[in-house]
């Protein structure tokens, strides 16, 4: 890396030396930046040495506790301990993305880069909170700093999970800081700095309910452990901007030293889902009508009548009384509730064979 017209300096073992342009080595600089003052004002680039080639730099790429080296070998863990700092953890899912991790010197932070081109999401566990996954999209960048998680956004946004439903936001330019509380997985707060933009946190899965921060607010976000689904909204007191709670009802304006409660709705299943569960329910009478001793066989009129016995029911006209039905009630459901997507079709098709087997365990009923 040309650093200046006269000399580059590269960073090999761990020790930063420095090479004139016909590639004479000039000197050795130490391992820290502080060691590299140079009098000819000759500015230092550190070059990242990644031997192992999993993306994380040599000189945080150990495990956990900071006492095995891990650089010859692809792992996915890493920690500033080495550098005197306290950032570490490990990637958890790099997709289809190829994700760096580098020190961030003289800071004891971690800089985390997502690239290659993919269109996955890579996920990166911080610190030793209970969820704290860092969600990367291809070309996103930030800055990460343990202790309460530090985050500086230079590329985004970047998503935050923070626990099973709710997940921040945090867009370029942000810098905010998130903290969980260990006694209370279902509490954590989070810090908007001042002079950052907006940020949003959802408190579902579907973001039909988001808290919007300012700059400058803090927001403290706890969800009762007896019901899942309603959660408390504080935003803090030495916020100096109010906070807005984005309901399906309706915002929720909340000034500083406020709060409101939040309650989630659980989504009812979609239409694929409900024909899964209706085909399992298919199935499961299948298996009663087999524990009661009486087989499931596929009969036709044509052949019992052969065999001289009565025609007790035929499969076909069953299920096709089965499909009929779960086809009204796709119409229903378009005009009632919205407009069907094709996935839907799959939804009514499982409905219509569980209506079919009711049709046809009445017949064998009677």
């Amino acid at each position: 890396m040309q650093l200046a017209t006269s000399s580059s300096r590269i960073q090999l073992n761990g020790d930063i030396r420095e090479f004139d342009t016909t590639g004479t080595f000039v000197g050795s600089f130490g391992t820290t930046l502080a060691n590299v003052s140079d009098p000819r004002g000759i500015v230092f680039c550190p070059v990242t040495v990644d031997q192992d080639g999993d993306g994380i730099e040599d000189q945080i790429d150990r495990t956990l506790d900071g006492t095995t080296d891990q650089s010859a070998v692809a792992s996915n863990d890493f920690t500033t301990q080495p550098l005197g700092g306290m950032t570490f953890r490990s990637l958890r899912d790099r997709a289809d993305l190829q994700v760096s991790v580098q020190a961030q010197l003289p800071s004891d932070g971690v800089l985390i880069r997502a690239g290659g081109g993919g269109v996955g999401t890579a996920k990166v566990k911080m610190c030793n909170g209970h969820h704290l996954f860092v969600l990367l999209a291809d070309g996103d960048e930030g800055q990460f700093l343990c202790g309460s998680l530090q985050i500086q956004v230079s590329t985004g946004p970047i998503e935050i999970m923070v626990s099973d439903s709710a997940m921040v936001t945090v867009p370029a330019g942000a810098t905010v800081t998130v903290t969980e509380d260990p006694a209370n997985p279902g509490m954590f707060s989070v810090e908007n700095s001042a002079g950052s933009p907006e940020i949003e946190i959802s408190l579902d899965a579907n973001a039909g309910t988001t808290v919007q921060v300012p700059a400058g607010a803090t927001v403290t976000v706890t969800e009762d452990p007896a019901n899942p689904g309603v959660f408390t909204v504080e935003n803090g007191v030495g916020s100096t901007a109010p906070i807005t709670v984005m309901t399906p009802s309706g915002p929720v304006v909340v000034p500083p030293g406020g709060n409101a409660m939040v309650v989630v709705l659980i989504p009812i299943p979609t239409l694929p889902q409900w024909g899964m569960i209706l085909l399992t329910l298919s199935l499961l009478t299948l298996a009663t009508w087999q524990l009661a001793a009486r087989p499931v066989v596929i009969e036709t009129g044509a052949s019992r009548a052969l065999a001289g016995l009565p025609i007790r029911s035929q499969w076909f006209t069953s299920l096709l009384l089965g499909q009929g039905l779960a086809t009204v009630g796709l119409v229903l459901y378009a005009v009632l509730v919205g407009p069907l997507v094709p996935h839907d079709g799959l939804g009514g098709f499982l409905a219509g064979l569980l209506l079919g087997v009711l049709v046809e365990g009445y017949h064998r009923g009677r």
